[in-house]
């Protein structure tokens, strides 16, 4: 039987690196918005990989709350330049990530994608 998969999460804190946690099924792709708690209280934070392994015993990771959104709201190529970004001025991924989102979306509320039509 194989373990479960761990999620890396960016959160808005003053944390260098990401944060582990147990991941839900179905998982999550990388970009999407979850809840996860961080000591007494829940956060919300963009899930940056999905990985097999972890440094922390499993034993300590917390699972997911809630999965927000169903498809990423950070696209692939975004979340990289984010990481770059994040690298290169020396700052925590999930404040970068904070900064990119909108507000509401930074609290975890339903975001409306516009619908565009185009024509070819």
């Amino acid at each position: 039987m194989s373990s479960p998969l761990i999620l890396r999460v960016a959160i808005p804190s003053a944390l260098p690196k990401c944060l582990d946690y147990l991941a839900p099924a179905p998982i999550p792709s990388p970009g999407v918005r979850v809840s996860v708690p961080l000591g007494s209280r829940s956060t919300v934070g963009v899930v940056v990989e999905v990985a097999r392994e972890t440094r922390v015993a499993r034993g300590l990771l917390k699972p997911v709350e809630r999965v927000i959104d169903e498809s990423p709201v950070v696209a692939a190529r975004l979340l990289e330049l984010l990481q770059w970004s994040a690298r290169y001025y020396h700052q925590p991924l999930g404040g970068v990530l904070r900064a990119a989102l909108p507000t509401l979306a930074r609290r975890g509320a339903a975001l409306r994608v516009p619908r565009v039509v185009t024509w070819e």
